[in-house]
């Protein structure tokens, strides 16, 4: 299973990452482990190519504050 990491308040930069519970680590794309906003992480999986299945599954994860600016 996969879930969704709020990281909005370790003041890293990032704002959301996703830990997977079968293997007990953050799920990585490319170098990343957490991103911005959903347009960020969009952008990096493309950039790696990753299934559009598993980037549509970790996507609806997401809560609407993902879509939003980043800006807070």
């Amino acid at each position: 299973m996969i879930r969704f990491v709020d990281m909005r308040q370790a003041n890293a930069g990032v704002r959301f990452a996703f830990w997977d519970t079968c293997i007990d680590r953050f799920v990585e794309i490319g170098n990343e482990l957490a991103w911005v906003d959903l347009e960020d992480f969009e952008t990096t999986s493309a950039l790696y190519h990753v299934d559009p299945q598993l980037v549509a599954r970790l996507s609806r994860l997401c809560p609407d504050w993902v879509r939003e600016c980043s800006e807070e």
